[in-house]
């Protein structure tokens, strides 16, 4: 299986033939999570995919790990279509707001020290995300929702 279990063109199509409803549903369902809990949702899909991520990395002329940028990892929650030509203005509005949403709780684990953001490229141009050993702790005990929780400014 590739990395993030993704195979390109393998990829299901989500959603049946309306993937733009597999978006709205998906944006749907974040949005009515409070952010705590959707972060926690976020973690527990994009620690394993980081850790698999540094395992396999090469870690030889200063290549590291892949595929731990920000949009690599909420790609691991945002169903894919195979005909993204085939879709409506309203459908990738869907899918764009789905971003900004799961977005929102990628920065609250950052917020809340449970992943590590840093630059890795010449001027900011890459930046990286890693699981925090506070993150580690939080997901083994299970209360990542309550860390962020708490630690989020009201």
């Amino acid at each position: 299986m590739p990395l993030f279990g993704r195979g390109g063109d393998e990829v299901e199509q989500a959603g049946g033939a309306d993937p733009g409803a597999a978006w709205a549903d998906a944006l749907e369902r974040y949005r009515a999570m409070p952010v705590a809990e959707r972060a926690a949702s976020l973690l527990a899909t994009v620690a394993p995919a980081i850790a698999e991520s540094f395992d396999k990395a090469t870690w030889k002329a200063g290549i590291g790990p892949l595929h731990t940028e920000g949009d690599s990892l909420l790609e691991l929650l945002i169903p894919q279509t195979r005909r993204p030509d085939k879709l409506s203005p309203e459908q990738w509005r869907a899918m764009y707001e789905l971003r900004i949403t799961l977005a929102e709780a990628l920065n609250a684990l950052v917020i809340a020290r449970l992943l590590i953001n840093f630059d890795y490229g010449s001027g900011g141009s890459v930046i990286k995300y890693a699981v925090s050993p506070e993150g580690l702790a939080a997901l083994e005990r299970g209360d990542v929702a309550e860390v962020v929780a708490r630690r989020l400014p009201a």
